[in-house]
């Protein structure tokens, strides 16, 4: 009894070891299921016809997969996958045959995520009879590998493209030894041509002068490796990355005429089935590159390196342990094969130490899914970016036991992506921010993208036009022909040319704009036109200015040709006559065609050849010549005395000579009879005449300068009023000066015939007295208005700098105007208080008050109006500027005249008495010696207010640019 009672005991304890053993072996079981959970995205099982009968992961919704429509299908059966028809095939055979397969990969459209692929690995079951019963196996989502595999291989054929045409020197031979590659860059680096080297069998005596074998030969087998040595001694070195390659480097004195440094690297060539079928070698010139060759060989070595840690590590962590137990991969990543928690904790960079420990906490209390992405410094003491992903382990009793995981290096990945952000952003950054307008077009002309610049252009947004085709978007609405002619051109560009041409498009703004538009084809590897770039620069701003100065130069031809002095222009390198006006051919009876291309001398034009060797004397010396008399030979034969004056202009970067003749013939021999009458007479008409014809010169002189400068916008207007000015004093003094030329031919008559009678003789003398007197009115008048010109310069150095009070300075400055006002409806206000002191030029301040309120009565109130109102308010803005506003409630400017009341010679009085120089002079006397700014407000029927800003302390006087006090002493122009 006792016996069977010990063998009980026995049988007992066994048991509860068995049983013991099999929970631990249940556990164990459990870890492995879900580690391979971890290292996979999800797990699958068939029944014994193939069919789907379970999923299981964690991955599923994460990758948007939905397998409920798999169920009871094979894998064979499922639509739309992506594999080749031997491929399944195989794979169902492999399947039939029970046995296992391992990296199945397949293509899964997933709606809204594009293609998806898959990778499956699976083993068979069988039941306890050896009866098959299915298939168990992993999946996982290879999408991005895929990807990347599909990247490698355009990136290897681009590559084979760039080696074909490269320089880098490029040579193969097959099995028998002969040359069968000799690329561009062999023949450019070893002076050797393709057509000497092909078909050789000895290459080597290119680099050494003799027949010794190269790399090539060893990595192909053809020489032995135990030769090696003998060659090439510890030069020559394996290739780690390229299985059965050589590299070596080698100094090669007068190597295709110079001294080199080689690196050159052999590697075996493989057919489709991996036979050795001959070799490649590759040169390159790493002379003044080898220091940088080593630093590349380095980060070579390390991107060897990161690729190598590139991998997925599991870890696990018991309830109570002290440590965590890592795999191999894992503990590249966090150092030793059982770290502590509290050392792995350490290595997590210390912003993301919190929230790897908040999610610790919510796997084991809260049952949540530990994911999240840290930073862990490495043994090596870098930073890696780590993926982390685990589950809580719970007991019978659902307590928690451990946690497990598994941890995936992104580091590389999450560099690339943000790489790519980056290129991306700099691309759009590129991309929007030109000036030009840039878009991509499908080879059938859709548009695939355009540029912000013209999208603004246009006024439009991207989704309006994106997809469209390029003819239908509104660039190319509204101008006639365009459309069709863009039809055209898309047409070339699809064939792979370039177009380019000029056409119009219609902007945002509503104005039409001028573009330099271009079509440029994009090829693809294999040749084909893939996209299309338009391209559109805005040429508007240039078309107007070749506008504005083809007008230019159509006013510059308008005024020489029409104008009625006769006028000149010669080449100063030559002296040939490049054009002449009508006034020329009128004055001096030589054709254009006669004249033009020939000098003064080869038409016979002087008289007198020592009169020319004189003028240009002259010209030589004082770089212009005014007023230059001298006789000339007219076409017919007849001589003249002609008054010419010349001055250098430069016209499209040629230094040219432009020469006026006048006619004074007729007006020495109207002087010379004067002179005859009396000489208190000739001297009084000598005097008067002398002023009337400077007068007349500088008047021809400043209607020269004014056509010559561009800056005068209204030319046509200034020359005509100032003819009109000038031309009725003028007039009459010659209509004086010709009746009382006639009155003395008749008393002289009378004379001789002795019927001169003292009745006569005094009639004569008072009509001489008149005369006279009418002379020198109508000259004073003249000469009165040629003042008035030439107050448009401002004589800085002509006026006194004091201090003054405000106050006082405008009541002397206005106090000439009280007589008039007091006869006119029209009444001036000031509101200046006492106190406000300048230090500042009280002369120029007076003339500016006075032209304001003189352009006020003269223009804008009407003749007949009676009333009006102008006022005067001072005021000071800061402690260093005052402010002067003069107003006045008269009929008001348009903006057509308030943009050019400030200019030279404009008014709205032209011919009339007003010369247009007063609020040009205000202007120059505020913003030059005063120092200040001036502004005007109007518009038609409310008045005007010019405001001025003044400092109370003038700037100091600078030495600048001065407009000259006579515009005839202007010097040479340039047009």
């Amino acid at each position: 009894m006792l016996w069977l009672a010990g063998v009980s005991v026995v049988a007992l304890l066994a048991l509860a070891g068995t049983a013991w053993r099999a929970r631990a072996l249940r556990a164990a079981l459990d870890r492995q299921a879900t580690l391979a959970r971890f290292a996979s995205d999800w797990v699958w099982e068939q029944d014994a016809q193939f069919r789907f009968t379970h999923f299981e992961g964690h991955m599923l919704e994460r990758h948007h997969l939905v397998f409920d429509a798999l169920y009871g299908k094979c894998r064979w059966e499922l639509p739309d996958l992506e594999v080749s028809p031997e491929a399944m095939a195989a794979h169902r055979a492999c399947c039939e045959r029970h046995e296992p397969f391992y990296g199945f990969e397949y293509g899964v459209p997933v709606p809204g995520r594009g293609q998806r692929w898959i990778v499956v690995s699976g083993y068979p079951l069988f039941d306890a009879a050896g009866r098959f019963t299915g298939y168990r196996g992993l999946s996982r989502d290879d999408t991005q590998r895929h990807a990347a595999e599909v990247a490698l291989k355009a990136s290897e054929q681009r590559l084979a493209a760039i080696l074909a045409g490269s320089p880098v020197p490029v040579f193969a031979i097959d099995l028998d030894g002969r040359v069968v590659a000799w690329n561009r860059g062999c023949e450019l680096v070893l002076g050797h041509s393709a057509d000497e080297m092909i078909g050789s069998t000895a290459p080597g005596r290119v680099f050494y002068g003799e027949e010794r074998p190269v790399l090539a030969h060893y990595v192909a087998g053809l020489r032995p490796m135990s030769d090696l040595a003998s060659q090439y001694g510890t030069a020559v070195a394996a290739v780690d990355t390229v299985p059965g390659a050589l590299a070596a480097e080698r100094f090669f004195p007068d190597l295709g005429g110079q001294d080199r440094w080689l690196y050159f690297l052999a590697a075996p060539m493989h057919d489709a089935e991996g036979r050795v079928i001959g070799a490649i070698e590759t040169l390159q010139d790493v002379t003044e590159r080898r220091r940088t060759e080593r630093l590349v060989e380095a980060q070579r070595i390390e991107l060897e390196e990161a690729q190598r840690i590139a991998h997925i590590g599991s870890w696990h962590w018991a309830a109570g342990a002290g440590g965590v137990e890592v795999s191999a991969e894992m503990a590249r990543f966090v150092g030793g094969s059982r770290p502590s928690w509290r050392g792995w904790l350490r290595r997590v960079r210390a912003k993301d130490r919190p929230r790897l420990i908040r999610a610790l906490r919510a796997a084991l209390h809260d049952d949540a899914a530990l994911e999240l992405l840290c930073e862990v410094r490495g043994p090596g003491g870098g930073w890696r970016e780590l993926h982390l992903l685990g589950r809580v382990e719970r007991n019978a009793a659902g307590q928690p036991t451990g946690l497990i995981g598994t941890a995936q290096d992104v580091t590389e990945r999450r560099r690339a992506e943000r790489a790519l952000s980056e290129s991306e952003q700099k691309f759009q950054a590129i991309f929007n921010q030109t000036f030009q307008f840039i878009g991509l077009l499908s080879p059938e002309g859709l548009l695939l993208e355009a540029n912000q610049t013209a999208l603004d252009f246009a006024g439009i947004r991207a989704e309006e036009v994106i997809g469209l085709p390029f003819v239908d978007t509104p660039w190319w609405k509204g101008v006639a022909g365009s459309r069709e002619r863009l039809t055209e051109a898309i047409a070339r560009a699809a064939e792979g040319r370039f177009v380019r041409f000029e056409t119009e498009h219609p902007a945002a703004d509503g104005r039409v704009h001028y573009v330099d538009f271009s079509i440029k084809p994009v090829f693809d590897d294999a040749g084909k036109v893939s996209l299309l770039i338009p391209e559109g620069r805005d040429i508007t701003a240039i078309k107007e200015t070749q506008a504005e100065l083809a007008a230019g130069r159509e006013m510059f031809a308008t005024i020489f040709d029409q104008n009625p002095v006769v006028l000149a222009l010669l080449d100063l390198a030559d002296g040939k006559i490049l054009r002449v006006n009508a006034a020329w051919e009128r004055e001096l009876l030589y054709t254009a065609a006669r004249s033009v291309g020939h000098d003064t001398l080869e038409l016979g034009l002087w008289f007198d050849v020592s009169e020319r060797q004189r003028f240009l004397t002259v010209m030589h010396t004082a770089g212009r010549v005014e007023a230059f008399e001298a006789r000339l030979r007219r076409g017919d034969g007849s001589p003249a005395t002609f008054e010419i004056s010349s001055r250098v202009v430069v016209l499209d970067e040629r230094r040219l000579l432009l020469s006026s003749l006048v006619d004074v013939t007729e007006r020495q021999r109207i002087q010379g009879e004067i002179r005859a009458l009396n000489t208190h007479l000739e001297e009084r008409v000598r005097q008067r005449t002398e002023e009337l014809q400077l007068a007349k010169d500088r008047l021809e002189q400043a209607m020269g300068q004014l056509v010559q400068s561009e800056k005068m916008a209204s030319l046509g207007a200034v020359v005509a009023g100032v003819a009109h000015e000038l031309n009725t004093p003028l007039g009459n003094a010659l209509t004086v000066a010709s009746a009382l030329q006639d009155q003395v031919r008749e008393c002289q008559r009378a004379a001789a015939g002795g019927a001169l009678t003292q009745r006569r003789f005094d009639e004569f003398m008072g009509t001489c007295d008149t005369a006279a007197d009418l002379l020198q009115r109508n000259i004073d008048r003249a000469a009165r208005q040629i003042n008035t010109f030439k107050q448009v310069a401002v004589d800085q150095t002509s006026e006194r700098r004091r201090s003054f009070d405000l106050r006082e300075i405008v009541d002397e400055a206005l106090s000439t105007f009280q007589p008039k006002l007091a006869r006119l409806p029209q009444a001036l206000t000031v509101d200046i208080p006492e106190g406000i002191v300048m230090d500042s030029y009280p002369g120029p301040l007076e003339q500016v008050l006075a032209n304001f309120v003189a352009n006020a009565l003269t223009h804008a109130f009407a003749e007949d109006a009676t009333d009006g109102r102008m006022a005067l308010v001072a005021s000071v803005e800061a402690p260093e500027t005052v402010q002067l506003v003069f107003t006045d409630d008269g009929c008001g400017m348009g903006p057509e005249v308030a943009a050019h009341v400030f200019d030279p010679f404009f008014t709205t009085r032209l011919g009339q008495g007003g010369s247009g120089l007063g609020l040009y002079i205000a202007y120059n006397f505020v913003t030059g010696v005063l120092g200040g700014q001036i502004t005007l407000d109007t518009a038609p029927g409310e008045g005007a207010r010019f405001t001025l800003y003044l400092p109370r302390v003038a700037p100091e006087r600078q030495e600048a640019v001065r407009i000259p006090p006579n515009l005839l002493d202007a010097g040479t122009d340039t047009l």
